[in-house]
């Protein structure tokens, strides 16, 4: 292409203009076992769930792992959502996102991480630092910050889930437009 049509695409990117990504997070892999911050899960199907509502988690159908991950906005509308591999992420106020077969890096200011993930390898990982409720979230390769409690490393091999936030009386429902008034709602546990 010309100089010039390079710099007008560079100015307008589609993805920009359209304000949301979409792909598949696709991986012929049997993943089971995953590093998310500093924290290793093994056979954990649910890695991180906020109130019972989960953000990180994996199944294995047919021999490979689909991913289910929900990182919400402010008013807990999905920021980045995979849902089973199939993914779609926002990109109205992210600085760049890099997206190919198996990796995917978010990124809202120049050189911080705001989620990443990579298949590639034979222990998938996971990094991202958000926000949820108002608490902060930090996983990075030296320490897991979960709205003030820090892990230092840890192994979670065949739990049902690793970590919950929350507590046992509520649970998350997150917004859709099925609902009344749509936004999130927690619901007393009985």
């Amino acid at each position: 292409m010309r100089r010039e049509r390079c710099y007008a695409l560079k100015a307008n990117p589609r993805n920009k203009l359209e304000g949301k990504i979409r792909g598949e997070l696709g991986t012929d892999a049997k993943t089971t076992s995953f590093l998310v911050g500093s924290c290793t899960y093994i056979d954990t199907p649910i890695i991180f769930s906020y109130y019972e509502a989960p953000i990180i988690r994996y199944l294995i159908e047919d021999g490979q792992a689909l991913l289910d991950i929900y990182i919400p906005k402010e008013d807990m509308w999905p920021d980045i959502l995979v849902q089973q591999n199939d993914l779609i992420v926002n990109s109205g106020d992210k600085w760049d996102i890099d997206f190919r077969t198996n990796f995917l890096r978010v990124q809202k200011t120049h050189g911080s991480t705001y989620f990443q993930i990579d298949l590639r390898k034979e222990v998938a990982e996971i990094e991202g630092q958000f926000s949820i409720g108002g608490k902060q979230f930090k996983f990075n390769p030296t320490s897991t910050n979960l709205g003030g409690a820090t892990i230092a490393g840890g192994t979670f091999v065949r739990c049902g889930g690793g970590i919950a936030y929350g507590d046992n009386k509520h649970k998350l429902h997150w917004p859709n437009y099925g609902m009344a008034r749509p936004g999130a709602t927690f619901v007393p546990i009985q």
